[in-house]
């Protein structure tokens, strides 16, 4: 069986180049390597650890939906899978309903009133998509695997498993103000900030 993972090889060398930096301390964050005795430098290696990490794909078991958001889809929707759709997707409304409609980061939607079967709405624009644990904090536990001579596949498999993606009412994301500052686990998110904003989420139809 082969073992190797070139996605974990990628993310191990995107960490360890997070403590690289130039004699001057000018730069910092890259890849300094020699191919046939020519210099080979990869620059900006931060942005992209955290870019690589917003595009693996998630299992479905780690994609939550809050009760409000889940309520509204199946109103409009039905039997379609929230999680199937994502940023710019076209949703078709199958049934009569009432959504709000916020652009950007505005707190104040520029639409809120009923909108009719047959019609469509653009998914972001009435639903967010996040990060529970933030990719800042899975970046963190990533760079304190180095730290303790720990990152290796076993311990970098541990720490993608904390990242879970929530579908949430773009209302209900607009109350939420700890974006940063969050656990490093999905329970403790859930109870310390979801809840607080009566954010309640339902994973495999049942309440957390």
């Amino acid at each position: 069986m082969n073992n190797k993972c070139e996605t974990y090889d990628i993310i191990i060398s995107l960490v360890k180049s997070l403590k690289n930096k130039t004699e001057d301390g000018k730069y910092e964050h890259f890849i300094k390597e020699e191919y046939e005795g020519k210099p080979l430098i990869l620059w900006g290696t931060a942005y992209l650890l955290n870019q690589f990490l917003r595009q693996l794909e998630i299992p479905k078991s780690r994609r939550l939906v809050s009760k409000k958001a889940d309520a509204l889809w199946k109103s409009l929707v039905g039997d379609e899978d929230i999680n199937d759709y994502y940023y710019q997707d076209k949703v078709t409304v199958k049934h009569d309903g009432k959504v709000k409609k916020y652009s950007g980061a505005s707190k104040t939607p520029y639409f809120d009133g009923e909108i009719k079967t047959g019609s469509s709405f653009t998914f972001k624009d009435v639903f967010h998509e996040e990060h529970i644990v933030p990719i800042a904090v899975i970046i963190n536990d990533l760079e304190e695997l180095e730290k303790a001579n720990k990152l290796d596949y076993k311990h970098v498999d541990e720490v993608l498993k904390k990242i879970y993606i929530c579908r949430m009412l773009k209302e209900e994301d607009r109350k939420i103000k700890e974006r940063y500052k969050r656990a490093n686990n999905k329970d403790d998110v859930v109870r310390d900030v979801y809840n607080q904003y009566e954010i309640y989420l339902v994973e495999k139809q049942r309440l957390i």
